[in-house]
């Protein structure tokens, strides 16, 4: 069973050499050609790809086929993971650096929030998704979704953040 294993890590490996230039400039193109983002992409993908081993196909169309398909995914789970951090940016006011937004955030919802929104939030921050949350706290992911775009509109508005299109709708 070991020898199994190991003899598809190996059939792995050879994927990721004999791809890995397409891989990265795939990655480098939905990137923009951020070094640190290509770096995390790639070694995600190839995670995924040791992860997902017994489902290695035989074909080697096929297994082109499946390594893209698995960048594919992770491309799209990073997509997702930049716009929620896009998200939270809205809420902290243009004339703050980004820099600590976290810190930022959980300074804005002190006193705002409930303990149990505090928690949701605190457990995003800290990277859950919402699946991971509503497990924790008994709720549906979609649930949490739609508790948490109120939670920063209640944020925005107890501090009176505008989002940068309300801001340029005021200046008109």
């Amino acid at each position: 069973m070991d020898d199994l294993r190991q003899k598809k890590i190996d059939e792995i490996d050879n994927l990721l050499l004999k791809y890995g230039k397409r891989l990265v400039g795939l990655c480098i193109k939905k990137t923009h050609g951020c070094e640190e983002e290509v770096r995390d992409l790639v070694q995600d993908i190839m995670l995924n790809a040791c992860m997902q081993r017994d489902d290695l196909p035989d074909g080697e169309r096929e297994r082109e086929r499946w390594i893209f398909s698995l960048a594919r995914t992770e491309l799209f789970k990073h997509n997702q993971r930049k716009r929620h951090r896009a998200k939270f940016s809205l809420i902290t006011p243009s004339h703050e650096p980004a820099t600590d937004l976290e810190n930022h955030l959980m300074e804005y919802a002190e006193g705002v929030l409930n303990d149990s929104e505090l928690q949701i939030l605190q457990l995003k921050i800290d990277g859950y998704t919402y699946n991971e949350i509503g497990a924790k706290v008994g709720k549906s992911g979609d649930t949490l979704r739609k508790q948490m775009a109120k939670i920063i509109v209640k944020i925005r508005k107890y501090h009176n953040i505008k989002t940068k299109y309300e801001n340029e709708e005021t200046t008109d």
